[in-house]
This record gives C-alpha cells, structure tokens and sequence, in this order.
C-alpha cells in the first residue's frame, strides 16, 4: 500500500472547495497529486454539505412565515428546498 503513495508528489485531504482548487492548481504545475475524501456524499466540503449553507437555508425557513402550512409541512419543504439547493451546489462543484 505504501508503495502506490510513492507516485504521487502532493496529497490534499478533503473535497472541499479549497482542496479542489488546491489539487487542480498543483497538478496544472505538472504535480502527481492524491485528491482524498472519505465520503463520496461529502464532495464539496463541510460548509456545502453540513455547515453554512444548510444551516442558512434551514435558519431562513425557520424565520419564514408557515403560509398556512402545518409544523410538518413546513419543516419538509425547508429540508426540501435545502436538498435541491445541496444538489445544485454538488453538481456545480
């Protein structure tokens, strides 16, 4: 297993935006870089996946009027809309 790192000369951790542009800059130098991120569903980072953005999508909803929706309903469509927008974020990454 060692052997297989030796091939590369630059290893970034992390999927995120900063370790994208990081390994995309070092290889256009003509680096062998190792892009490595343990969770196939996390690609785009922390703040895509599970921090800042969710977190101000969920806190809009929350402030949001429920527009005549239940408690449930509402909760649905902020984790809904929320979703849609991961997705977007995801795929532009």
């Amino acid at each position: 297993m060692v052997e297989d790192f030796v091939r590369y000369q630059d290893v970034v951790v992390g999927f995120g935006k900063s370790g994208k542009l990081l390994a995309a800059e070092m290889a256009k130098r003509g680096r062998k870089v190792l892009l490595v991120e343990k969770d196939a569903g996390r690609f785009g980072g922390t703040c895509i996946n599970v921090a800042c953005i969710p977190t101000k999508i969920l806190e809009h909803w929350a402030r949001s009027g429920r527009n005549g929706l239940s408690d449930a309903e509402h909760y649905r469509k902020a984790v809904e809309t929320k979703n849609v927008k991961i997705s977007a974020l995801r795929a532009a990454n």
